[in-house]
């Protein structure tokens, strides 16, 4: 599954230079999960941030990163900033990637949307590690499946 919608809003900051939401319609609402231990978690996106269990993360496109923040990010530096707090986020084979604004290595965290369910993945190779829902008691009556290979 290809995320147009990502390649589209990507193209069009290229050509604005402004800051631009990262994150569909289509993520923009509660996603419900439980996991293996019975334990409820949510994630929240808005255009330009993600939730998770109520912490907010500000969430950016890395091209939109300046000259200063990749000399940062070259170097491997973790500066004590409001950026630090920041994500940073791509695309690639069809998965919204994001990372923080300042990590250099490591694979962050991946999401792809299937109909009504919220893919949460990490590798370079995305493994599924959880799935949300749109419907909270859907994610009740299916509590997490680890591992699964897209």
């Amino acid at each position: 599954m290809h995320c147009k919608a990502c390649d589209q809003a990507s193209a069009t900051y290229n050509a604005k230079k402004t800051h631009r939401a990262v994150f569909t319609r289509e993520y923009r609402r509660l996603w419900y999960n439980v996991d293996a231990q019975g334990s409820p978690h949510t994630y929240r996106f808005t255009k330009k941030a993600v939730i998770y269990d109520h912490i907010k993360t500000p969430v950016y496109w890395a091209t939109e990163r300046s000259k200063a923040d990749n000399q940062i990010l070259d170097a491997a530096q973790q500066p004590e900033t409001p950026k630090a707090n920041w994500a940073a986020a791509n695309t690639y084979a069809g998965w919204l990637n994001l990372r923080g604004w300042y990590q250099k290595t490591g694979s962050g965290t991946s999401f792809q949307l299937h109909s009504q369910q919220l893919w949460v993945a990490s590798g370079a190779k995305p493994t599924v590690y959880a799935q949300f829902y749109s419907d909270k008691a859907q994610a009740q009556n299916h509590p997490d499946t680890k591992g699964v290979q897209p």
